[in-house]
This record gives C-alpha cells, sequence and structure tokens, in this order.
C-alpha cells in the first residue's frame, strides 16, 4: 500500500504561476523555487538536507528548470532578456545567455539530454544554447582545483 504524506511545506511570494522546479531523477532529489524577495531563488537538496538562497535576478523570477542529471539549474526573470545557468551542487554561477534585447516574457526553459538549453518566449521565438561549452570552463576549473587539493 503506497502511503502519500505532506513531507514539506515551503514559503514562496504569491506565485500564480506556480512557478518550480523538480528533478525527475528518483535517486536525486532537488528543488528550486522563488523566494520572497525579488530575484532570489531557494535550492533545497533533500538528499543533503540543505538549503541554498541565490539571488539569481535583480527582478522576480519567471521561470525555473533543473537539468535531467540535476547538475543545473535555469532560472528567467520577468525581463526576459537573460537566462542564467547555476551548478546545483551549491549554487555557483556558471553562465548567461543573453535570449532578447528587450524585454519579453520567457515561457519555458528545458535542457535537452545531449548539452542543449532552450526557451520560448513571447516574441515568437525559440532560442537554442549550447550548454556544453558554457559549463566546460567552470567544470575544468572544479577538477583543477580538485587534483591540487589532493
Amino acid at each position: 500500500m503506497i502511503n502519500f504524506q505532506n513531507i514539506d511545506t515551503l514559503d514562496t511570494f504569491e506565485n500564480y504561476k506556480g512557478i518550480i522546479a523538480i528533478t525527475f531523477d528518483p535517486k536525486i532529489n532537488i528543488m528550486a523555487y522563488p523566494d520572497k524577495a525579488n530575484g532570489y531563488v531557494k535550492l533545497k537538496n533533500y538528499d543533503k538536507n540543505e538549503t541554498i538562497l541565490m539571488n539569481a535576478h535583480n527582478s522576480k523570477i519567471a521561470h525555473l528548470s533543473i537539468s535531467s542529471d540535476g547538475k543545473f539549474l535555469a532560472s528567467a526573470s520577468e525581463k526576459g532578456t537573460k537566462i542564467r545557468i547555476f551548478f546545483t551542487e551549491d549554487g555557483t554561477f556558471l553562465h548567461e545567455f543573453l535570449v532578447e534585447k528587450n524585454t519579453s516574457e520567457i515561457f519555458s526553459i528545458a535542457f535537452s539530454m545531449n548539452n542543449f538549453i532552450s526557451c520560448s518566449c513571447s516574441t515568437g521565438t525559440i532560442h537554442i544554447f549550447s550548454l556544453k561549452t558554457a559549463t566546460d570552463k567552470y567544470l575544468t576549473n572544479i577538477v583543477d582545483k580538485y587534483r591540487c587539493i589532493k
């Protein structure tokens, strides 16, 4: 028999769009949601019982997405001009993609299994970016730091 129960209740801003992101891999339990403060995101790792508060944007959060492997968080603000990528392990900012020069509404952000990230926005466009090239430099730096410590 399955026992359904509430395991957590989280405070957020008036989230009328239901902005939230959660991992789909049953081995990784990470959730991202907007904080009450404009532009801030809370990243909750249930496996580590840890919550990270991240200053992601200068205006309200409009969209969040977590990669299928749980390593990356993508965020967009109400301005709709940029998508920012963060490392979920520690909330480190990795990269910023320019979506539009002028304000637009980002409707969705999606990660692919093969290192792409895409978004659709109110200007009637879909943008596709290479996540691999954006994160390679950061991940290389982490490996180099690890080698130095060891």
